[in-house]
Order: C-alpha cells, then structure tokens, then sequence
C-alpha cells in the first residue's frame, strides 16, 4: 500500500494547478474588458486639436484655387531623435505633389518650434496641431498603445470644420511615397484602396481581387479584422467623409483602420481599386532604424561660445 502522504500533496498539487488557470482566465477577462471597455463608435471623445500655426503656401488662397481637388495629408508625429530627419523626406516628397495641405498633428503638449521651422521652410500649406494622447489611453495591460489615434482624430475634426472638397489621407512620417499613389488618390469618389509593401511577416497588404473584383485580403494579420488594411493603404474623399458626422478612429490598438472604416459604414462597393487593380505597390511601410538619443558630452562647458550650441537645439539629448 502506498502512502497517504503522497496522494495528498498530489491532489493539493491539482487544486494549486486549477487554481491558477482560472486566475489566469480571470485576468485575460478583465484585460479584455480594459481593451474593449468603449464602443468602437465614437463621437466626442476627442478633445479639440490647438492649432498651432496655419499657412497657405507661398501663394495663399489664390494659389489653392485651381481645378484639382484638395490633398490633405494627415501626417501624425511625436518627439524622437528621428521625427526631423523623417519629415524632411516625408515633406521633400509632398513639395512636388499640386494642391495639397499638409495636416501635422504632434503627440505633445507643447510646440516643438523645430517642426514648426521645418514645415515653414519647405513652403507648402500646412497646419500644425498639438494633438496629445488621452491619458486614459496612454498604458494598456500586456498590449500595444492606439499611437496616431488623438493625432488623426484631432485633425479629422478640423477637416468637418474647413473642407468642403478633396481627398484625405494618413501619411505617416515613417513611410515612403511614390509620387504616383498621390495622383492616383486625387479622383478619390468614396473610398480607395491600394497594396503597401513591407507590411508584417508577409511584407505585403492589399486587396485581394480576381477579374478586376474583389474576393478577399491578404495581410499579415486578419483576425476577425471586417477591413484588414495598412494605414497607408487606403483615402477617403472629403465629401463621404463628412456624409457621417460621427466616424472617428477608434482607440483601439490593432484596429484603428477597420474601426475607422467600420464606423463610416463603408462596404465593398464602396472601394475603388487603384494602383493598376491593385497590381503595384506605390508606398511602403518602412521605418527608420530607432536611434539613442545622443550623450551628454555635447553640454560640456568646454564647448560654450562654439557652434555646438546651437547644434545642441536641434537635438535630443538624454
């Protein structure tokens, strides 16, 4: 016979083991409650963005007023070693695109006159914002943050206030353009969609289409996903846009695209399918190799009275 000793720190054993996968069950519930805890929908949850600064380009008025619907380019941005160096070639490619209006929309709380002397020197329309995340939004259990939502919505909302006219689309700093995807997207009746390359483990989003029609997604996450698209892979006419007064992005991470276009009640018919039905890639989702910020060694003293402080502004420093 064996020992009852053994048998009872078996079935303790067992019992520790439910135990913790129901409180592991317990914690994925609520975390998902946390993640979830708003509709998709929304409609006021936004603050008003501060608009910084406004220009109309080297032209003004008049030289906005041509045939050519508007582009207004939502480009979101935050503070980094990189945000300079990747605005320089997001707004190097914008200067050669006509009748555009370049929204910027910075994640802080304060001006960043560095972005403000940029945008004024390359001479295109642009408004600038302040567009902070919530902070509410700012930490999320075990997931990802709803990073360029505050800054999207933000400007969205100063388009139901301005535009009559054109088209919009989120051009994130990180990206790479080809001139080609701005033409394409001006014509723009409701929604179009396009492929972006170097998108996830498949390097590759874009519909899917058979005979010039639509049969289905490719994308590196699906999911349950109603439009399983890049940012960068889709614009949406003004016009349509302002047909549904309360579409916004969703802060919801992972899902900010199909939540946007869910709560604009978009459905296929809806989408033209551009860049050649979808058979070339005119953007890609590249990114700049994250950077430290640089030491300390700049700030010292030795240095006064030389060209490196006025380096030193330009930098982000630890």
């Amino acid at each position: 016979m064996r020992p009852s000793q053994p048998l009872g720190l078996l079935t303790v054993m067992k019992k520790v083991q439910v135990l913790a996968v129901l409180l592991g069950v317990v914690v994925l519930v609520v975390y998902f409650m946390l993640l979830f805890s708003g509709p998709v929908t929304t409609t006021t949850s936004t603050a008003f963005p501060v608009v910084v600064t406004s220009w109309l380009g080297e032209y003004g008025v008049e030289g906005m007023q041509s045939d050519l619907p508007t582009l207004y380019v939502i480009t979101p941005t935050y503070r980094r070693p990189e945000q300079i160096p990747e605005l320089t070639r997001l707004g190097q490619t914008l200067m050669h695109v006509p009748k555009l209006h370049w929204l910027v929309a910075d994640d802080a709380t304060s001006v960043n006159q560095q972005v403000v002397d940029y945008l004024k020197s390359i001479g295109i329309p642009f408004t600038y914002f302040l567009t902070p995340m919530p902070q509410k939004y700012s930490r999320r259990w075990f997931g990802y943050l709803p990073k360029g939502v505050a800054n999207r919505n933000g400007a969205m909302m100063w388009l139901r206030l301005r535009a009559t006219e054109g088209v919009m689309y989120m051009a994130d700093d990180d990206n790479t353009y080809d001139l080609r995807i701005f033409q394409e997207i001006r014509h723009t009746k409701k929604v179009s969609m396009f492929p972006v390359g170097l998108v996830t483990h498949t390097g590759l989003s874009t519909p899917v289409l058979r005979d010039g029609r639509w049969v289905g997604w490719f994308d590196g996450w699906i999911s349950d996903r109603v439009f399983p698209v890049d940012m960068a892979g889709f614009a949406v006419s003004i016009p349509f846009f302002l047909s549904v007064p309360e579409a916004e992005m969703p802060y919801i991470a992972g899902y900010e695209e199909t939540g946007f276009l869910n709560n604009l009640h978009v459905t296929i018919d809806d989408i033209e399918f551009l860049a050649d039905n979808c058979t070339k890639i005119y953007v890609w989702h590249t990114h700049t190799q994250k950077s430290k910020a640089s030491s300390r060694e700049i700030l010292d003293k030795k240095y006064d009275g030389t060209n490196l402080r006025q380096l030193q502004e330009v930098m982000v420093v630890n």
